[in-house]
């Protein structure tokens, strides 16, 4: 998914959106965290640059307490998703143009759904000859419940209060006051400082149900409500056609055998259809693609608003007429997502009128329990296509003929003897609804006798739901699927921290019913925050097996992204359009915002400098701790200092971000060059880095000057070093300067005793004991007159002088003052420092 910032206000190619957030059960207005992301690039817009992920989407305002939200927005492709403890997200696409946008109303499910508005509580309460009206009254304009409203029913006894949750459960005879069966009733909603809401032609039958949201209004006066579907305010089939067959027309129909029940639809296909999430609906429409305002709904939701606008929902109480309920179901759940799949316009997916599905809202225990019987069930074409199950009231004579449904050309002839003689009343293809509650209960249902077990049988027997929509759609080569759905049941997010400017992985935990393609989407702000980010390059589309599994997916943190905990909004995207990319030609699978999931720090770099130094000796370790994004100095930070992946101390960096740690060689440290690492462990604001670089490790350094009796110049005389520490020693021969200066580089260390000498000379060798490290300075004077060279001056020497007495040349051993001539000279040099040894 693309992100971009909001535009300026004054571009000149933006649209108002106008939001409002409610419970779909109860109708009161919520304020949930609201996500929206751009999607797709669009080269005319004043918000797109090249690095979309650069600037964050960030909705100044919150959602009120009414439950509105009125966005500004440039022209382009959006994804708008909301959420809030206790309910399920919600979610939708929205195209900017130049046309008005009409206003939205997104619903959300309740985890919990209402004692009053479950299933299983409301059959508790079926008594025969009475009804249930479960409503929840808000205030139009703050959208919050209402309490203290009085609850009447026109000519009956009895009345209710709503509660604190404006809600009301008012249970009633279906007979008025005179004890004459009634088919509707009227309702009085009253309170003062409140206009009057009267709720007419609310339909009732034994051990019925409605479950309404209702709004009213301040002020004075009286809004009135037809609350029948705008489906079953036409005529019903054979108002007034006999409940029997002649025998003539039966004889007939006996000859002719029902095709559709030879056998079950075609085998499935083996890739079913992907189910989206969400689905929008036109409201208060005059045509397919004129709705004057859209609201958004889960599928399921939609669908418990259509099934009992489309069927009667008193067939569910006829023995056996739930299997027209739940048939009825799946065809209106086909045909809504096959308008998700082909919407009627860029602003909503279907309308809510006969010209297309009706959708009022309203929901009973009935066809709610049909609907969750039929969960993912959908019917497809012959080729594998979602299908546009169409039905209409009475398919009797459409075309083919008494006692058969279809037309003969837009729709095959299906023999159906359930219907003989009964009117036409609709377009005659698909699903006949009259037909399905009557095979459902055997029953010969009709306008007289629509909600009755009293109805005559008709002796054809009965059908489940799955064989009732075989009935009718399987002709045609429909087949019936479970549609695929993918729930994100986990997402795990690595490294954490992560740092600005680098790349991590989202990891989903997904759980599927079937193998489909998804693409990963993903955007993340600052937890609570509106400040979205997204990485729409890094956006992957993923096969998904059947059960449960992990797909993984990069999301690039950009350089400037604020420090702190960021919350991670996770989507499953069905690429309806194939192109490739998440645009607003695709649906949502499934969505989810996980809080506090992402710790995303500033990046920081170490930067280490070589350094070197002798074993022993005191050097100092040096880092520099910066910010990755403007080099800025970090100071007050602790760093780490290690050598060879020891740790050998910590320092604070100063207010230039360096850090200094004084540090000595060890003596055991190997020669050459060694790993010094600086590591930086971060905070809540800043993410840990790590430099190295090379320390190298050098010899100790034995250093002075050798000084030769009875030579004012030792230059160019070559000394023997000789270097013995416990069972190793080492030599080195070295070329004395004017002032006898050597210098030599032990690998030796620690306790260690140093031998100079100056081989075939007769000055004697010197011995010193020394301690190695670092650098040692050591001077020597050896003295003369070791003419044989054996580490002493004794009689040998003192002979050799004797023997060569009176001799000259030059360099003559015995000469020791080297002045040409053995003489009383030398004689006295071994004389002064005779006894002396090495």
């Amino acid at each position: 998914m693309s992100l971009m910032g909001l535009p300026s206000l004054a571009s000149g190619s933006q649209q108002v959106v106008h939001l409002r957030f409610l419970d779909s059960i109860t109708g009161q207005s919520l304020t949930p965290r609201v996500v929206v992301v751009p999607l797709g690039v669009h080269e005319t817009s004043p918000r797109v640059r090249e690095d979309h992920r650069g600037t964050p989407m960030n909705l100044s305002k919150a959602v009120a307490p009414d439950g509105r939200l009125s966005l500004v927005l440039a022209q382009g492709e959006y994804a708008l998703s909301a959420s809030m403890p206790g309910y399920h997200p919600m979610g939708m696409t929205l195209t900017v143009s130049d046309e008005a946008l009409p206003p939205y109303e997104l619903y959300l499910d309740p985890i919990v759904v209402p004692q009053e508005a479950d299933t299983a509580f409301l059959w508790s309460l079926r008594r025969p000859g009475q009804m249930v009206v479960v409503g929840f009254v808000m205030d139009e304009q703050s959208g919050q419940p209402i309490e203290g409203v009085q609850v009447s029913v026109s000519g009956h006894r009895g009345s209710a209060l709503t509660d604190s949750r404006g809600a009301f459960l008012l249970q009633f005879p279906i007979q008025d006051e005179q004890g004459r069966p009634q088919r509707y009733a009227t309702l009085l909603l009253q309170k003062a400082g409140y206009r009057t809401l009267r709720l007419e032609q609310v339909e009732i039958w034994s051990e019925g149900d409605w479950i309404y949201r209702l709004r009213m209004t301040p002020g004075s006066g009286t809004d009135a409500l037809d609350m029948r579907s705008p489906r079953h305010r036409e005529t019903a089939p054979c108002e007034e056609c006999p409940d029997k067959q002649t025998s003539a027309g039966q004889a007939g129909l006996q000859d002719l055998s029902d095709a559709s029940d030879q056998g079950q639809f075609t085998p499935a296909a083996p890739a079913p259809i992907v189910l989206p999430k969400y689905i929008r609906v036109g409201r208060n429409c005059t045509s397919r693609t004129n709705c004057q305002r859209v609201e958004v709904y889960t599928l399921e939701t939609y669908c418990k608003g259509v099934i009992t606008s489309e069927w009667y929902a008193c067939w569910g109480n006829v023995v056996g007429g739930m299997e027209s309920l739940k048939a009825g179901a799946v065809a209106v759940r086909s045909y809504g997502v096959s308008f998700v799949y082909s919407p009627a316009t860029s602003t909503y997916d279907i309308c809510d009128s006969t010209a297309c599905q009706v959708f009022t809202g309203n929901q009973s225990s009935n066809g709610n329990a049909a609907v969750d019987a039929t969960t993912r069930y959908v019917l497809l074409t012959a080729s594998g296509n979602i299908a546009r199950a169409e039905y209409s009231a009475e398919n009797n004579n459409a075309g083919c003929g008494d006692g058969y449904s279809g037309t003969g050309s837009s729709w095959p002839c299906i023999y159906d003897p359930v219907c003989a003689g009964f009117a036409t009343n609709g377009h005659g293809r698909g699903m006949c609804q009259w037909g399905s509650a009557r095979w459902a209960t055997g029953r010969r249902l009709s306008s007289s006798q629509a909600c009755s077990n009293a109805a005559p049988l008709h002796g054809y027997g009965t059908k489940n739901w799955q064989q009732i929509l075989s009935h009718y759609y399987g002709p045609a080569g429909y087949q019936l699927v479970q549609g695929a759905t993918a729930t994100i049941d986990s997402l795990s997010a690595s490294p954490n921290p992560v740092a600005t400017g680098n790349t991590g992985t989202l990891a989903f935990g997904i759980r599927a019913t079937h193998e489909f393609n998804v693409f990963l989407g993903a955007s993340i702000a600052p937890t609570g925050s509106s400040n979205w980010l997204s990485d729409p390059s890094r956006d992957l589309r993923v096969s998904i097996a059947e059960g449960s599994q992990s797909r993984v997916r990069f999301f690039a943190i950009p350089a400037d992204a604020v420090a702190g905990t960021y919350d991670v909004w996770a989507a499953l995207w069905y690429d309806r359009n194939n192109s490739g990319t998440i645009n607003t030609g695709d649906f949502m699978v499934d969505d989810q915002i996980f809080s506090n999931l992402w710790q995303v720090r500033r990046a920081t770099n170490l930067l280490v400098p070589a350094v070197a130094g002798r074993r022993g000796q005191t050097i100092t370790l040096q880092a520099t701790l910066r910010q990755s994004l403007d080099n800025a100095h970090l100071s007050g930070q602790t760093l780490t200092f290690k050598v060879n992946s020891s740790p050998v101390g910590t320092a604070v960096t100063n207010t230039s971000g360096i850090a200094m740690l004084n540090y000595t060689i060890p003596l055991s440290m190997p020669l050459g060059t060694n790993t010094l690492r600086v590591e930086y462990a971060g905070n809540s604001t800043y993410a840990a880095t790590a430099g190295s670089n090379g320390l190298t490790v050098n010899r100790v350094r034995v250093q002075g000057q050798v000084q030769l009796a009875n030579r004012s110049n030792p230059s160019g005389i070559i000394a023997r070093i000789d270097i013995e520490a416990g069972t190793h020693q080492e030599s080195f021969q070295v070329t004395l300067d004017t002032a006898g200066n050597y210098s030599v580089d032990t690998a030796l260390t620690g306790n260690a005793t140093i031998t100079v000498s100056v081989p075939n000379s007769a000055w004697l060798c010197q011995r010193q004991s020394a301690y190695l490290s670092d650098v040692v300075s050591l001077n020597f004077s050896l003295l003369n007159g070791d003419v044989d060279a054996n580490g002493i001056i004794d009689d040998a020497d003192l002979l050799r002088i004797l023997f060569a007495f009176g001799q000259t040349g030059t360099n003559l051993p015995e000469d020791l003052n080297q002045d040409g001539v053995v003489d009383d000279a030398d004689l006295l040099i071994v004389l002064f420092n005779f006894g002396r040894a090495c």
